[in-house]
């Protein structure tokens, strides 16, 4: 199973098709906004993506918003950098507390890889 695509299995796992709604939140980190761009098209390419400003309140999800917006997911990211080593954290919140899915991916030239997003 490709890692990105066990990622968007998690998401969607029991879940009829109508009602998977999913918010790619502002990543953190150096060159964040690039693999977050990469996330977000991967996901939202197959779900129903929302606005992440329509249920976050600063960096942290709104759980009354979400609700509210009928939004299942929260996917989160945080670009980690050691060195000339690069990381991306993504994480899946469904609710307030522990995260309901988590992982780490490395990074090819500040980017996910293509194998790793195909």
């Amino acid at each position: 199973m490709k890692p990105l695509f066990a990622l968007a299995a998690a998401l969607i796992i029991s879940l009829p098709a109508s009602a998977e709604k999913i918010a790619v939140a502002k990543f953190t980190g150096p060159g964040a906004e690039a693999v977050r761009s990469q996330v977000t098209q991967e996901l939202c390419d197959n779900h129903d993506c929302t606005n992440p400003a329509k249920v976050m309140k600063g960096t942290k999800p709104d759980w009354k918003k979400a609700k509210k917006e009928k939004v299942v997911y929260v996917v989160t990211g945080k670009v980690i950098a050691k060195g000339k080593k690069r990381t991306v954290e993504l994480q899946v919140l469904n609710k307030p507390g522990a995260a309901k899915f988590k992982k780490s991916y490395a990074l090819e030239s500040g980017t996910l890889p293509n194998k790793t997003l195909s």
